[in-house]
């Protein structure tokens, strides 16, 4: 009751915290807001849930198991209210815990261990598991700075003081009873005087203490950014992927490594008639296809030519994403219902046909940030391309990549993430659409390229997409309000308003088209805004909203009479048999090719990634000295035996080590594994066993280290083959805790929440494990 608790709070706050504390630094110096008013605004706005919580976890526990038999009403009463007390104090320490964690460590992965070994040393210092009469002197004192401790007080002089359980001998007299005795239990656990005062106050003054401390470190540390680079990742990647020329030479032979991308490839356009899409909404009382459903899309007919950059464009909610999300085959049927046709080069098209000939580029950018820019794409060939290409030819690949889309100063910089710094975000998102283009594909869709970029990184962005569909290549991309200048780099606009089509055509046209309805868009006005805002419907007030829905129905009913000409030639010279060229079609790789490839790319990101290779073995080797600092070495009388169990039970909680280790892992593995998967680069096998291959030598280390730390210095049973056995329990106890937080993992998005059902999960094996009944 008293530990299980509040190490639920204490990881679930961490992962929270350790991201507001951030967002807190930048408000700190744009802003300047003091430490002590971001603390107590969190602290008061998070305190209806923080005595909500725990008050309800009391009224629950405290009467379904029965901590206090007594037949007086005010007894029970009072003894709750105490229980109450002690429960809504654990929770509120637990959060100052995690605060003052996180303003000395910042990041997750620190902050988790530091509040972990707090907990494990504020736990062993209850006497529960370490019976105090064994406890060292010189650690002793630890005792009183536990909050653990004091409430553990409080909880024992509730179930104990001034009650008598049955004896099973009949003379009350006899000795044998005296242990039945609630006032000879507690002296027995180190309680020789019954006092609830001290430890209730002592519980206030360690909150209010670690509140000071934590806005204290706050203040002083709050400036610093941990802006910190990396030079050893900035060096090329492994041996079998560095190219044997150096830059210059590179760019000196830029023509000899253009055969590939001047190969010879279908130009591609696209013609949508009449397409819709609708979202079903199906219920256990509904479940009529047609029934309900949400139009997304209604009444489309546009046309992308060959070697265009085409821009969809809209305001928010108007059917951008999710027509781009058509065009690429993306959609799933399941739920939804597609309506007209898509053709392509004069034939119509299904969805595994238009993911056969495209590549999509995901508004975010999930790559590896302890990768360089060059091992990125070259371990990315290895995945993408064919095997039919030689090393040389995907290395010349690479190249080809990285000097179109203006990388090459930059190509042996890592990728980067909040905590290391690396290359800018409009490099990442150049990263991102070389992944892409790798198989050089003949059909390129991008969801909103520009978001999150300055202006003038965008700029460059749309330039290079420019240059991509000149190569012969469409490029497709949804855009939210561009500048000017990018305006004029698209060749075709489609605007839409309300999932329906309200102009498609050239960038040029579109001035006329509009002018010609009585919106004439000035020579100083960003066309862009000016056109997004005639399709938005203002709904600040009913005649704003009357006015602008009059307006967009205008629109619509305009283009709807003059239906745009569609050329019926449009890239005739493909059949839909064999819509790109073979040998640079994007296909799974077998798990035999993927597999070692995954395996070196996992190896690689994993030994640069000191927070997450490093913190392992320390939150395992700081356990285990914690351990030896209160277990010391066991004897054989009555404590002992104690003392062994409980050694044995802090074992076994090496799960919550494994959890905490495969969530902050596979995290940065999943979301890229994600868009790899959806680009169909490699199996789900794959990875996973790639996954675990990586992750299982540092599994056998972390248990040894553990196992040799623990069992021989503390006296466990002699012997190398129980010690072996011990070895292999820790082993697997670990690896199931990773198991654990794998499968939560798939289920769940958010950090946080994979936190908190894994501990809950282990909470409950924890009880059923026998230990405390």
């Amino acid at each position: 009751i008293l530990i299980l608790q509040p190490l639920l709070v204490l990881v679930y706050s961490i992962y929270n915290v350790s991201h507001e504390y951030e967002l807190w630094v930048y408000e700190r110096q744009v802003y300047n807001i003091h430490a002590f008013a971001f603390r107590m605004s969190k602290f008061f706005s998070g305190l209806p849930l923080d005595l909500f919580l725990p008050t309800v976890y009391s009224a629950i526990t405290f009467w379904m198991i029965g901590v206090r038999h007594s037949d007086d009403a005010m007894v029970l009463g009072t003894s709750f209210l105490w229980f109450g007390y002690v429960m809504v104090m654990m929770h509120i320490t637990i959060q100052a815990v995690v605060y003052f964690c996180v303003a000395c460590f910042r990041k997750y992965e620190l902050a988790a261990l530091a509040g972990n070994s707090i907990i494990g040393l504020c736990s062993l210092s209850t006497g529960f598991l370490v019976n105090k009469h064994t406890s060292p002197v010189y650690i002793s004192w630890l005792q009183y700075l536990s909050f653990f401790e004091h409430g553990n007080q409080i909880l024992l002089y509730l179930q104990f003081d001034k009650v008598t359980f049955a004896c099973p001998v009949p003379e009350p007299s006899n000795p044998v009873c005296e242990q039945y005795n609630g006032s000879a239990i507690l002296s027995s656990l180190g309680y020789d005087s019954v006092n609830y005062t001290i430890p209730s106050v002592v519980l206030v003054g360690i909150w209010a203490g670690l509140i000071v401390l934590s806005v204290a470190i706050m203040h002083a540390l709050g400036y610093k950014q941990q802006a910190s680079t990396l030079g050893a990742f900035a060096t090329p990647g492994p041996r079998s992927l560095r190219l044997s020329i150096d830059a210059k030479k590179r760019l000196a032979k830029q023509a000899e490594y253009q055969h590939i991308a001047s190969t010879a490839a279908p130009e591609i356009g696209l013609r949508l008639s009449d397409v819709g899409y609708h979202i079903r909404k199906t219920s256990i009382w509904n479940r009529n296809k047609g029934a309900n459903s949400i139009k997304v899309l209604q009444h489309v007919h546009a046309e992308i030519r060959p070697g265009e950059l085409c821009a969809l464009m809209g305001g928010s909610g108007s059917g951008k994403t999710s027509l781009l999300n058509l065009l690429s085959g993306r959609i799933s049927t399941k739920h939804a219902d597609i309506e007209g046709t898509i053709h392509v080069n004069g034939r119509q098209a299904d969805t595994q046909y238009l993911q056969g000939i495209s590549s999509y580029v995901v508004q975010q950018d999930h790559l590896l940030p302890r990768l360089s820019v060059r091992e990125t794409l070259d371990y990315a060939a290895q995945l993408r391309l064919p095997r039919t290409m030689s090393q040389g030819e995907k290395a010349a690949r690479v190249d080809d990549l990285l000097l179109q889309l203006r990388l090459t100063e930059c190509a042996n910089t890592i990728i980067g993430d909040d905590t290391i710094r690396g290359i800018s975000g409009g490099e990442k998102r150049r990263v991102s659409i070389a992944v892409q283009m790798l198989a050089n594909p003949r059909l390129l869709f991008l969801d909103e390229p520009t978001t999150g970029l300055d202006s003038f990184s965008a700029l460059i962005v749309v330039e290079i997409l420019k240059q991509i569909s000149r190569s012969g290549v469409s490029v497709v991309c949804s855009i939210h309000q561009p500048r000017s200048e990018i305006f004029r780099l698209f060749d075709r606009i489609i605007m839409l308003s309300k999932g329906q089509v309200i102009y498609e055509g050239s960038n040029t046209n579109i001035f006329t088209h509009f002018e010609s309805m009585g919106y004439k868009c000035l020579p100083n006005t960003n066309p862009a805004d000016f056109f997004i805002d005639r399709s938005l419907i203002d709904t600040r007030d009913p005649a704003k909203e009357s006015e602008s829905g009059e307006r967009v129905r205008g629109l619509l009913r305009e283009w709807a009479q003059r239906p745009a000409s569609f050329d019926q030639n449009v890239g005739t010279s493909i059949s839909r048999q064999d819509p790109v060229s073979k040998d640079l079609s994007t296909h799974s790789s077998p798990v035999h090719v993927a597999l070692p490839i995954l395996v070196r790319r996992n190896a690689v990101h994993l030994w640069r990634h000191p927070s997450i290779f490093g913190i392992r073995l320390q939150m395992t080797m700081s356990y285990a000295i914690l351990l030896l600092i209160y277990f010391q070495k066991l004897g054989s009388d009555q404590y002992s035996i104690q003392n062994r169990i409980g050694i044995l039970y802090s074992c076994l909680t090496c799960v919550a080590t494994g959890i905490q280790a495969g969530v902050a892992a596979f995290l940065l593995e999943r979301n890229h594994f994600y868009r790899e998967r959806a680009d169909r680069s490699h199996s789900t096998f794959a990875f996973f066993v790639s996954y675990f291959l990586v992750e299982f030598p540092i599994h056998v280390l972390s248990a040894l280290i553990f196992s040799v730390m623990v069992y021989f210095p503390l006296g466990l049973h002699p012997g190398i083959l129980h010690f072996t056995l011990f070895y292999c329990v820790m082993l697997a106890i670990v690896v199931c805790g990773e198991s654990i937080a794998l499968i939560f993992c798939a289920i769940a998005h958010d950090g946080g929440l994979v936190m908190s059902l894994s501990l809950v999960f282990f909470c409950v094996t924890v009880v059923m494990s026998g230990f405390f009944n």
